[in-house]
């Protein structure tokens, strides 16, 4: 017999209704956007609507992002071009939960779960095939191209003691 120490919680579902984007984003855009402060603009998205047609969407990161110090990628590419797929066959939702911070108040606020909406759309960011590009994946395939181990020779035997029975 297992105790679990389960509390019932309410769920805030104000936005349940609102459509989102889940968007899958390559590893370095993640890495620049990870260590951006919260003030700046990372980029801006781009929606071209053509009738008869899927709605073209594209990403262009700000040079705010692009020139941020101390990120082990020098380059990256500045343009992506974002693939939409719908959603079918498949309920996603994006939930947030709120830890409150400790005051000394009177009444204190507890733990609040949300629903921030149902993801509509995925999308995939891919980068456009450019120079930038180029240099940065034959950087990453030169990188992990080059063993992880490498042979030493010693200069003198290593003493090593056998097992006694």
């Amino acid at each position: 017999m297992s105790t679990n120490s389960h509390i019932d919680r309410d769920l805030d579902l104000q936005n349940a209704r609102r459509g989102v984007w889940l968007v899958k984003v390559p590893k370095y855009i993640a890495n620049r956007w990870e260590k951006a402060p919260g003030d700046i603009e990372v980029g801006k998205l781009k929606i071209t609507k053509i009738p008869g047609q899927k709605h073209q969407v594209s990403l262009t990161l700000s040079s705010a992002i692009l020139s941020l110090p101390d990120v082990a990628e020098e380059n990256i590419p500045k343009d992506h071009r974002l693939d939409v797929s719908t959603v079918t066959n498949q309920t996603l939702g994006v939930f947030s939960h709120k830890i409150p911070v400790k005051n000394d108040s009177v009444v204190p606020e507890s733990e609040k779960l949300c629903m921030e909406g149902r993801i509509v759309q995925k999308l995939e960011c891919r980068p456009y095939a450019d120079n930038t590009y180029m240099k940065l994946k034959l950087e990453s395939i030169k990188k992990a191209s080059m063993p992880a181990r490498k042979v030493q020779q010693l200069d003198r035997v290593v003493q090593t003691y056998k097992p006694v029975s």
